[in-house]
């Protein structure tokens, strides 16, 4: 598990975060593996009209994330993503490196847990591809 990564913003160094579920750092996900989504969440009056113009405000702004790892995360790196996106706890505290590479905390729910296994290889199971997503409470 990769620890930390030293980007750069505005000509000044930074550090990247690996993410954290409930204060528990996880894997560090793959290279493009974070997609970030930020929807608006339309009051209960938003509606179109009969020629179909939207009607109505915005309430808030709330946030999707889909994580991507790699295949070759530990036993252990995907045991912990696992208990921690499949247990019966309805909500969870998700830390994350956010688009402008600032520290984002946000409580969500967990999404379509998602493992494709490729095959076993003298004796070991390898995976294909391990992601999760997560969509703001």
């Amino acid at each position: 598990m990769v620890g930390a990564i030293l980007l750069q913003k505005g000509g000044k160094d930074m550090t990247y975060r690996v993410p954290e579920i409930d204060g528990q750092k996880i894997a560090c996900p793959s290279a493009s593996g974070v997609d970030i989504k930020r929807n608006q969440v339309q009051s209960s009056n938003f509606r179109r009209t009969s020629t179909a113009k939207a009607q109505g405000t915005v309430v808030d702004n709330k946030v999707s994330i889909k994580m991507s790892f790699p295949p070759n995360i530990t036993v252990a790196e995907l045991k912990l993503i696992k208990s921690k996106t499949c247990d019966k706890t309805a909500f969870h505290k998700l830390g994350f490196t956010n688009e402008f590479g600032e520290w984002e905390t946000i409580t969500v729910y967990f999404n379509n847990y998602s493992l494709q296994q490729y095959g076993f290889i003298n004796g070991k199971m390898l995976n294909q591809s391990i992601s999760f997503e997560a969509v703001e409470q």
